[in-house]
């Protein structure tokens, strides 16, 4: 994340956050090492980017950092908040690597599971959904 900004025309508008300070050296320029439900705004963002908060944690042990399963519903009702209205919401989903049905089966559940949100079907939109190797990749546009 450290030259995302820069591809931003304003780059000094960027800011991420992580929970584990080892990797703040790669952040931007506003940096936070924060849990994510604890961090907070004076004033909505345009956009907020979510990658590798949810879905399978590949490669990671338990003691390692991220956000599980059991608390999506949580952390959509967090980032709901600090979107703008018509700003957009991105979450990229983590895929199962086991295999290419498990990532399949994955991106189901996940689809299934943006519709049914009530949270997310009262303020947003789905407006894109792009299948990666590794990700989903899901736009959502918040309702003025």
């Amino acid at each position: 994340n450290l030259n995302d900004g820069q591809a931003l025309p304003n780059p000094e508008m960027h800011w991420t956050i992580d929970i584990d300070p080892l990797v703040a050296p790669y952040g931007s320029a506003r940096h936070e090492t924060v849990d994510f439900f604890d961090y907070t705004s004076e004033q909505p963002f345009d956009h907020v980017i979510m990658f590798g908060l949810v879905g399978t944690p590949n490669n990671r042990t338990a003691e390692d950092a991220h956000i599980t399963f059991d608390l999506n519903d949580a952390l959509i009702e967090h980032a709901v908040d600090l979107v703008a209205p018509e700003g957009f919401l991105v979450v990229g989903p983590e895929l199962s690597a086991e295999s290419r049905p498990s990532a399949d089966e994955d991106v189901d559940q996940w689809l299934n599971y943006f519709g049914q949100s009530a949270r997310l079907s009262e303020n947003f939109t789905l407006v894109y959904a792009l299948r990666g190797r590794c990700n989903l990749v899901t736009v959502f546009r918040k309702n003025s």
